[in-house]
């Protein structure tokens, strides 16, 4: 799952990379929130050991997204999900 993000997997690369509507520019440094599941190499994932920086929020996946509906559901809003072709598959 991916926010802000859109891309196509080309002979299994990523291309055609925009963050926030923007090309992706390779001289910048960009922050990725992510699970400390993912940030400490779980699933074989090592690509965060080489992050230039990192801050732990202590807040389990789970809990933020348990709270975020529960606001919704105070609020009254409706969860819609759909797919949006965030990540298209070019093959």
């Amino acid at each position: 799952p991916v926010s802000g993000l859109r891309m196509v997997i080309r002979k299994e690369k990523a291309a055609e990379i925009e963050i926030s509507g923007t090309p992706m520019d390779t001289t910048r440094s960009y922050r990725v929130l992510t699970s400390d599941y993912l940030a400490n190499g779980g699933d074989r994932y090592s690509d965060f050991s080489r992050s230039l920086e990192r801050e732990d929020l202590r807040v389990k996946v789970r809990d933020a997204i348990t709270n975020d509906l529960s606001r919704l559901g105070e609020q009254r809003k409706v969860l819609i999900v759909t797919t949006d072709g965030r990540i298209r598959n070019a093959e």
